[in-house]
């Protein structure tokens, strides 16, 4: 992390570091919770609250295209599911987790869901809050799926 910020790269993710201007938008779809849809064999999607899953297999994925979608897999996901990826993911991001758009995502208030989950990792310095946001401290980094695991 030091290495890198003094070679003038933001650290935005918790495994990425990128020039200013240069994250990769890609993935901060994935840490964000966002819907995307993946073309190609073996590739997923994520959408009205669905994960599809498309054939591995080249041939079979083209010989389907013909008279159908290749998907092999669709899986509806839950509320609870959505919430618990979304803190998740959106914990990933060093800015951390927006609460005023959890907020208006899911109509409740994080900290009312998850207060409990929330003082006690404030309490032993895994995650600090600001007026915006929730975020993993440096040493919530360091120990993060220690912090995902309480909003399983």
């Amino acid at each position: 992390i030091e290495f890198l910020t003094t070679a003038e790269y933001t650290h935005y993710e918790l495994s990425n570091f990128a020039k200013q201007g240069r994250e990769c938008r890609h993935n901060i779809i994935y840490w964000e919770n966002k819907e995307y849809i993946g073309m190609g064999a073996a590739s997923h999607s994520y959408f009205n609250k669905k994960r599809y899953y498309n054939t591995e297999n080249i041939k079979s994925y083209i010989n389907q295209l013909k008279n159908e979608l290749p998907i092999k897999k669709i899986e509806e996901t839950t509320v609870e599911q959505e919430i618990s990826e979304t803190i998740i993911m959106n914990l990933r991001l060093i800015k951390g987790l927006d609460k005023m758009c959890f907020l208006r995502r899911f109509g409740v208030d994080i900290k009312k869901l998850y207060e409990h989950e929330i003082k006690q990792l404030k309490e032993i310095g895994l995650i600090k809050e600001d007026k915006r946001y929730i975020s993993l401290t440096c040493q919530g980094l360091d120990l993060a799926n220690e912090v995902f695991i309480k909003f399983i």
